[in-house]
């Protein structure tokens, strides 16, 4: 099973309201829908902070201190 983060961006994050796209975007990697090829384990979700200027090197950072070692990386956003 591919491991995946899963990269949130746009107002709605900033303002914490939920929004269906990340629900949707879960559930399509755990039973392999929509962009994903095959069923995937989510092992991290990111919240990004617009504009998303940093968010390939706070991404990396964040990877490396942590030590999690996706697969891929997918933006989300609504």
């Amino acid at each position: 099973m591919k491991k995946v983060a899963v990269i949130g961006c746009g107002s709605y994050m900033d303002s914490g309201d939920g929004c269906p796209g990340e629900w949707r975007c879960l559930k399509a990697a755990s039973l392999g829908d929509g962009n994903f090829e095959e069923p995937s384990q989510v092992v991290a979700f990111v919240k990004c902070e617009c504009p998303g200027r940093a968010l390939a090197t706070n991404v990396k950072m964040a990877m490396k201190l942590s030590e999690i070692k996706p697969d891929a990386i997918y933006l989300s956003s609504c």
